[in-house]
């Protein structure tokens, strides 16, 4: 219990840190998520070569820089065309997969050392878990513009309170087991605490929207409005982060793995934290991009 605890204070200082930062630069912010990507790929690289053809390495390494390199394609042609010939930088992360697995097959013909089995799993990984952290790019620079802060920090806090509050809950209440098959320590108790814990966060978010606090905005809409939003927000995002949590365990599991790395004594790996939060995330990017092209709630 010690060593998750100190662990939870490291995590939540580099937060803070990164966001700090963030005030100076957003890069400062897209760096880390570009550092959580080269780590949790790093770490899905390690698991699947226990099952799989080894992924290479290089492509797992180099995949999220040129990811950020072609996200900010999108913020170069919206600063010397104007933003109506702004390309959307996801989509240009999402085509750099297409073309990272053609440039694999062209090298492939050329060096016998990389087979359809090490292009496949390399595929995998930068598809889970590296383009799915890539949508906190388009959280942190797009997203932004439209609806201030929020849906950036809705992603972490949700996650965060989805987790620590199913872990509490189930361990306080425990009862059925929600997969055993899949997970056996996670409870339906947990399970719904962890939706309680995410309303929370969600409506915790909005409260500081309310009072002004930083750059935390509430949705333009009406009050009655604004708590159905956010408690929605709150409900689906921790369900996406539980399915994102069960979705590591099925690998985990296939790899006869209990955790993803040690970096976080009492917490596991990179991708045992991320694991949830990236499904969150493309959660929470999908909704506020859906209000931002029906022009609602937007600051």
């Amino acid at each position: 219990m010690k060593k998750r605890i100190l662990s939870s204070l490291i995590i939540l200082i580099v937060l803070v840190s990164a966001f700090l930062l963030r005030e100076v630069h957003t890069l400062f912010f897209d760096l880390l998520i570009v550092g959580l990507m080269i780590m949790a790929g790093a770490e899905m690289a390690k698991a699947l070569s226990n099952k799989m053809p080894n992924p290479i390495l290089p492509v797992v390494v180099l995949f999220p820089v040129m990811a950020y390199a072609v996200f900010s394609v999108s913020a170069f042609s919206a600063n010397i065309f104007g933003t109506d010939w702004r390309i959307d930088g996801l989509a240009l992360v999402f085509l750099l997969v297409g073309v990272t697995f053609l440039g694999m097959m062209i090298v492939s013909f050329f060096k016998k050392s990389i087979e359809m089995g090490n292009i496949l799993s390399t595929l995998f990984i930068i598809i889970y878990p590296q383009s799915l952290l890539a949508c906190i790019f388009a959280i942190n620079n797009t997203l932004d513009n439209w609806f201030s802060l929020v849906p950036l920090v809705m992603v972490f806090a949700v996650s965060v309170f989805s987790d620590t509050f199913a872990y509490l809950v189930g361990i306080t209440i425990r009862g059925p087991k929600l997969a055993p098959q899949i997970s056996p320590k996670k409870t339906i108790s947990g399970s719904i605490g962890g939706l309680f814990g995410g309303i929370i966060a969600s409506l915790l978010i909005m409260m500081l929207g309310y009072l002004k606090v930083a750059d935390f905005t509430v949705l333009d809409l009406p009050l009655a409005l604004n708590y159905i939003n956010f408690i929605i927000l709150g409900f689906f995002g921790s369900v996406f982060t539980q399915i994102g949590d069960l979705v590591a365990s099925v690998i985990k599991r296939s790899v006869n793995i209990k955790d993803y790395g040690s970096i976080f004594p009492g917490h596991g790996g990179i991708m045992d934290r991320c694991d949830g939060l990236m499904f969150n995330g493309l959660f929470i990017y999908t909704y506020f991009l859906i209000m931002h092209i029906f022009s609602i709630g937007a600051v």
